[in-house]
């Protein structure tokens, strides 16, 4: 029985850490599932990264008032999140700056948290003069460096899509038995960060995400003053855009950031 016993102890103490080696090495599989490269005839700007790689940018209506910046998700192509934005702003009232992250759809460099920190930096930078005012609006993980851009520069509103707190607690609710405060390379700590933007800020939510789990959302919605919430009925993570109500979320918060 013994034998046994220890036969079971030894399997299980091997498997752990055969995965926890596993999820320590390719974590960044996790955090960022690159797209393929998705055909499409929209309008695209490079911008020279701080690394020297060139970062590619959709542009839809360029010339207007207000400029939008988009920062998506870890999973999908930008051409997708361009298709929703036409669909959402069909009076072309913004123009809008949609990021291709590196690495994604074929093209060069590693996505990283500092990596694509900076690059969003350089968006702004280069496009900032084109505008009197400056949206920016984050999905998911995209609502981290969002939240880190409104902190470094000047922005006019800020939406988060689906936001988190932080990758870290993600992690330790769906890895409970692993040390993962140890194990976490990059934790995208928005809450961490939430206290320093300066402007009005709009959340969307889907009332059935089980990506983000809505206390991870309540905890950084908890830490913000100035705010509009909004869960949308009957969405997903993944499809809250692709429905008729979210669409209208987020146009109603592109539409009034001034209030």
């Amino acid at each position: 029985m013994k034998n046994i016993l220890f036969k079971i102890l030894k399997s299980f103490i091997i498997v752990y850490f055969i995965v926890g080696l596993f999820l320590y090495l390719f974590q960044d599989l996790f955090l960022f599932h690159n797209a393929r490269y998705v055909p499409h005839n929209y309008k695209t700007i490079n911008i020279k990264s701080k690394d020297n790689i060139d970062i590619k940018i959709i542009v839809l209506n360029p010339g207007k008032k207000t400029g939008v910046i988009y920062l998506m998700g870890n999973a999908g192509s930008y051409v997708y999140a361009a298709e929703r934005l036409t669909q959402i702003d069909r009076n072309k009232k913004y123009t809008y700056y949609i990021m291709n992250y590196r690495g994604f759809s074929a093209e060069k460099g590693i996505p990283s948290q500092k990596a694509i920190e900076n690059d969003v930096l350089r968006l702004y930078d280069t496009i900032k003069n084109r505008h009197e005012n400056i949206i920016v609006v984050g999905r998911s993980i995209g609502s981290y460096f969002a939240t880190y851009l409104a902190t470094k520069r000047k922005v006019d509103k800020l939406i988060l899509l689906t936001p988190f707190d932080s990758v870290l607690n993600l992690a330790k609710d769906k890895f409970k038995i692993y040390p993962i405060t140890l194990m976490l390379k990059e934790d995208f700590n928005t809450l961490d960060i939430i206290d320093k933007v300066d402007s009005n800020i709009s959340i969307i939510l889907a009332d059935n995400d089980t990506v983000v789990p809505y206390k991870n959302s309540k905890n950084l919605i908890d830490h913000i003053n100035q705010k509009s919430v909004v869960q949308v009925e009957n969405t997903t993570h993944l499809n809250l855009l692709w429905k008729r109500k979210g669409k209208v979320a987020l146009s109603k918060a592109l539409n009034t950031f001034f209030y």
